[in-house]
């Protein structure tokens, strides 16, 4: 009788490990502290407060950026999937402190540099992430997410610098250091 047990070479195995450690890297992205699934709940607060406000302007740009989170989500589901793990979320991941410190603002310019910061935040988590993964796959991935957020971030920039010139304020360039 022949055993069906495969010999697995100590490359293979590293190999193993790394694709695993790559996996959990990626999913920390949106089910860590600073996760897509967290600025998704962020995103859309936002959004209610501007169709409240009536501001569609406003409101339109949350969706879009709703939609291109969910996008990315999707993206990162798949990666995940690829390098062997189950991508959701761990118990509570949608918890704890509840979005990027929103509660309490409730003016549009507080708003908007929440959001700013959280796609900044989001971007920064993006390109760390980007330098520890080795899967070729998983960087391409990370790479069309990073160039996307960048796009959202200077939407969301345009907006509120288009806001501060109507109020007569000068507009503000956003700098995040992690």
């Amino acid at each position: 009788m022949q055993s069906k047990t495969k010999f697995i070479s100590g490359a293979e195995k590293f190999k193993n490990l790394q694709r695993i450690k790559d996996a959990f890297t990626v999913k920390k992205i949106y089910t860590g502290g600073h996760g897509q699934l967290k600025f998704i709940l962020q995103y859309v607060h936002h959004y209610l407060f501007f169709l409240r406000k009536k501001d569609y302007e406003r409101a339109t740009l949350m969706l879009y950026v709703i939609e291109k989170e969910y996008e990315n989500i999707l993206s990162l589901d798949q990666v995940v999937l690829s390098l062997g793990i189950n991508p959701f979320c761990e118990k509570g991941c949608l918890l704890g402190d509840y979005v990027y410190k929103t509660s309490g603002k409730n003016t549009t310019e507080k708003i908007l540099i929440d959001d700013i910061v959280a796609k900044l935040i989001t971007s920064k988590t993006y390109k760390m992430a980007l330098c520890k993964i080795s899967d070729l796959n998983a960087k391409a991935v990370l790479e069309k997410i990073i160039i996307g957020e960048e796009k959202l971030i200077k939407a969301l920039e345009n907006s509120f610098n288009k806001l501060r010139r109507k109020s007569n304020k000068s507009p503000l360039n956003l700098q995040l250091q992690l």
